[in-house]
C-alpha cells in the first residue's frame, strides 16, 4: 500500500506538472499567434502607407484624347506634348519633361479614352496642379473637357465616391444657390460648399 500510494503521489505531481507545462505552452502559442497577427497587421499598415506615399507623386489625366497612331513611341511623344502644354498652362511657365518621371495610359487600348497616369519628381508641383482645376476651362480645343485627379488607392477611391454621392445629395437638397464639391488630399477629403456663379 505505501509503495502504491507513493507512486500514485509521484504520478499526480508529475501529471500536474505536465498539465501546467502544457497550459504554459498553449498560453505561449496564443501569445506567438497574437504576435504574428500584430506583425501581419503592422506589415499591412506599412504597405498601405508606402502605397499612399508612392501614389502621392502621381496624378491622372482623364478624357485626354489618345493618338490614333499605333506606334508606341509616336503616341508617347504626343502624350509628352499634351502633358507639357497642360502643365505649362497650370504653372504659367515653360514646362519641360525633366519634371516628369514617367507616364503611361491605364488599361488596354480600346474605343474608350484611357486615363493617363503621370508621375512627377516633386510633390509640390503635383499639389500645385491639383489646386488649379479652374485653369482647365481655358485649354485649346483638343484639351477641352479633360479632368485631373489624384492617383488613389482602392480604399481612397471608395471613400471619395461615398463623399461625392453625399455632396450630390446635399446639392440636390440645397434650396439656396450653392454647389457642393469634394476637395482635399486623398485620405483627407472633405465636402465644401461653394456659392454658384451666375453667368
Amino acid at each position: 500500500g505505501l509503495r502504491k500510494s507513493y507512486s500514485d503521489a509521484v504520478k499526480d505531481v508529475v501529471g500536474k506538472k505536465v498539465e501546467t507545462v502544457n497550459n504554459e505552452v498553449m498560453s505561449m502559442n496564443d501569445g506567438i499567434k497574437a504576435l504574428k497577427e500584430e506583425v501581419i497587421s503592422t506589415k499591412k499598415t506599412i504597405q498601405l502607407y508606402s502605397e499612399v506615399e508612392e501614389r502621392s507623386f502621381n496624378f491622372i489625366i482623364f478624357k485626354l484624347k489618345e493618338s490614333n497612331n499605333l506606334s508606341f513611341n509616336d503616341s508617347k511623344k504626343e502624350d509628352d506634348d499634351k502633358i507639357m502644354r497642360i502643365l505649362s498652362a497650370i504653372t504659367d511657365e515653360k514646362f519641360d519633361m525633366s519634371n516628369v518621371v514617367r507616364h503611361y495610359r491605364l488599361g488596354k487600348r480600346s474605343d474608350n479614352v484611357r486615363p493617363l497616369l503621370v508621375r512627377l519628381k516633386s510633390k509640390v508641383l503635383k499639389n500645385l496642379i491639383m489646386e488649379s482645376p479652374n485653369i482647365l476651362k481655358n485649354y485649346d480645343d483638343d484639351l477641352k473637357g479633360i479632368g485631373i485627379g489624384h492617383d488613389m488607392t482602392k480604399d481612397q477611391r471608395i471613400k471619395c465616391r461615398e463623399l461625392m454621392n453625399l455632396a450630390r445629395e446635399k446639392e440636390a437638397a440645397d434650396k439656396e444657390d450653392f454647389v457642393y464639391r469634394v476637395r482635399g488630399e486623398p485620405g483627407n477629403l472633405r465636402i465644401i460648399r461653394i456659392k454658384k456663379r451666375l453667368h
